[in-house]
């Protein structure tokens, strides 16, 4: 019997996360992650970038390790025209992460599931 194979393009958020339900699901399947950067989280314009991001409890395998936040949101502030409206959120619901230091950890995830990355360097925070 021939193996499924799936190479999945882009090694970021989404091409990462695909690639760690996809070996969840069945780990008979071997998954190739391709990224055309060498360095996982590699970030060209050399700028820090945050992402927001909101924890629901369906989402619990991807939960966010503690170096990967960068700040938690507290107070969200909406305004429209001249009207203003805030709100207080529950903690630990919304932060803002370190992108790259997330994709990081999500390709430790995936390459504890065997998931394959060739050429991958391993970047440090």
């Amino acid at each position: 019997m021939i193996g499924i194979k799936i190479d999945v393009v882009g090694g970021s958020l989404s091409g990462l996360s695909a690639a760690i339900s996809l070996k969840e699901h069945d780990r008979t399947i071997t998954v190739f992650v391709h990224e055309k950067y060498k360095n996982i989280g590699y970030n060209p314009e050399g700028r820090r970038c945050g992402e927001a991001y909101r924890i629901e409890p369906l989402w619990n395998k991807w939960q966010p390790q503690k170096d990967v936040i960068f700040n938690e949101i507290k107070i969200l502030e909406q305004i429209i025209g001249d009207e203003r409206d805030s709100a207080t959120l529950e903690p630990g619901t919304f932060m803002i992460l370190n992108r790259q230091a997330f994709i990081r950890q999500l390709a430790d995830t995936a390459e504890d599931l065997s998931v394959e990355i060739p050429r991958m360097i391993r970047l440090h925070p």
